[in-house]
């Protein structure tokens, strides 16, 4: 009886040591699906997240552009209304803030993009005098910023 009672438990104890069947463990093809799920998921979220910090940098551009444009004819209203009545002086303002005016116009005309695309056109038209004035800003930039040091 005893022998009966020791055999029972290594059954029990048999019984619990034995590989646990296959649909108890985690499948291969759920864990590669559910990995996929979440990196599509991430993607997704990084795809929406970029396309918002684009967005709300096209609008500051725009906005920026609108501002200086605002700048500009103000600058061009006020020389209009304090220049001479009579004198040289008088041509010279006048062309100024013509000159101010038709820029704010451009601005409005064209927006942040519009002018990106003018300045690529006139570099890749003009390569060589676009890199020295690239190089004679740097100079004074690095000199201002030196005399300060």
């Amino acid at each position: 009886m005893a022998d009966h009672k020791g055999a029972s438990k290594s059954k029990a104890e048999d019984s619990s040591t034995q590989k646990k069947p296959l649909t108890d463990t985690i499948d291969i093809n759920d864990a590669g699906n559910f990995i996929s799920n979440q990196s599509k998921q991430v993607s997704a979220a990084i795809a929406e997240n970029f396309s918002d910090a684009t967005s709300y940098l096209e609008n500051q551009a725009e906005s920026a552009t609108s501002a200086v444009s605002s700048g500009l004819k103000s600058v061009a209203q006020s020389i209009r209304e304090n220049v001479p009545e009579q004198g040289q002086f008088r041509a010279a303002a006048t062309d100024v803030a013509q000159t101010f005016s038709n820029a704010a116009g451009y601005l409005d005309r064209e927006g942040f993009e519009g002018i990106a695309k003018d300045a690529v056109a006139t570099v890749k038209k003009n390569p060589l005098p676009a890199m020295l004035l690239g190089v004679g800003f740097g100079f004074l930039l690095g000199r201002a910023w030196n005399s300060r040091s």
